[in-house]
């Protein structure tokens, strides 16, 4: 019986293997310069830019996270002694007041984050401070829908204006035009339709379980 020769057939599979790796390379390259305008000595430079940027930037969530709960610790170590002074450890350690309380923030949206979708907590870490602040109005439902959609940041955005739209106060107290109306009624009107289908959606499983 004819032995077979198996190490020639490695050889031929990671021939083979590298081709289809090398053919794929090659259309990213060729895509990056018709994305970019830019010649393939210059793409290979910017990839290898791109990949330290993705790298460090990894790094960085990681740090910030850190360095929040560094602070958030000597926060809690002084509140608990109760003498008042962790602004002045604040400025001895040149920390202004104001980054300490947006990092302590954003710390507990993780936090509060991280007991409902551990994997997804991270995605705090990439919202923009100015939003973050409307997460701690929003029920848990709310929050957890924002941390697994595809795009957190845009839906944060449209939450954040819904509660800005239905929180407004009309400070004149001239009859308020029929623009002014007709945009609150449609607010109203799209969170009535979220509860009845919400409804509709309880009563259903009600049914199904009699």
């Amino acid at each position: 019986m004819k032995n077979f020769n198996f190490e020639i057939v490695d050889e031929t599979m990671n021939d083979t293997n590298n081709l289809i790796v090398q053919d794929t390379v090659q259309e990213n390259v060729q895509e990056w310069i018709e994305t970019y305008e830019l010649e393939e000595k210059d793409i290979n430079e910017l990839k290898e830019i791109e990949q330290n940027l993705n790298f460090h930037e990894e790094k960085s969530k990681k740090h910030m996270l850190k360095y929040a709960q560094a602070i958030y610790a000597g926060n809690q170590l002084f509140s608990n002694n109760g003498n008042g002074n962790f602004r002045k450890w604040l400025e001895n350690n040149h920390i202004s007041h104001s980054t300490a309380h947006i990092l302590i923030k954003r710390l507990e949206a993780y936090n509060r984050v991280k007991e409902l979708s551990p994997d997804k907590a991270e995605v705090i870490m990439d919202l923009p401070q100015r939003d973050l602040k409307g997460l701690e109005n929003m029920d848990i439902e709310e929050v957890q829908e924002i941390i697994e959609s595809e795009n957190p940041n845009a839906l944060l955005k449209e939450k954040n204006k819904e509660i800005k739209e239905s929180n407004e106060e009309i400070v004149s107290h001239d009859r308020p035009s029929l623009e002014e109306l007709e945009k609150k009624k449609k607010s109203i009107m799209k969170k009535i339709q979220k509860l009845q289908d919400e409804l509709n959606e309880i009563e259903k499983l009600i049914k199904e379980g009699e």
